[in-house]
């Protein structure tokens, strides 16, 4: 994978995932091939994203959207929850009116911190199972 998209998941069930930099569609069909493995293990997990940089190909926002609509039956029996954390105000506010458009199918939230979106997720788990001291790997 390349330095745009760099997938930890060493902490499972909870993944961490960080963008940074432009997104090639090569980028996404391997964070796709790992999110494939992902679901393979047949277990829930939760995902948190620093969104550190963004920038995407044009053609990749089509990408993505069939990918959503591919795997929604993944998503809904495998994710617990998504947080999405940035730095800019700008970002998480055109993030939350996406999701308010077309919203996840699982709990999700825009977070300004790395701290409120681990809180956010450890709350997700509450009455699962999720191993203690999940911690901000970046």
């Amino acid at each position: 994978m390349s330095k745009a998209i760099e997938i930890l998941t060493d902490q499972w069930p909870v993944v961490f995932i960080k963008i940074d930099g432009e997104q090639s569609i090569a980028d996404f069909e391997a964070y796709i091939a790992a999110f494939n493995q992902m679901y393979d293990k047949q277990q829930q997990f939760s995902i948190i994203t620093w969104v550190k940089k963004y920038k995407s190909q044009t053609e990749l926002a089509a990408r993505v959207g069939r990918w959503f609509k591919e795997t929604e039956p993944l998503i809904k029996k495998y994710w617990v929850s998504n947080a999405m954390v940035s730095p800019s105000a700008g970002f998480r506010f055109l993030l939350s009116a996406v999701y308010l458009i077309k919203p996840l199918p699982i709990s999700s939230r825009v977070c300004a911190t790395p701290d409120e979106a681990l809180a956010f997720t450890k709350a997700a788990w509450t009455g699962r199972n999720l191993p203690p001291g999940v911690r901000w790997p970046f």
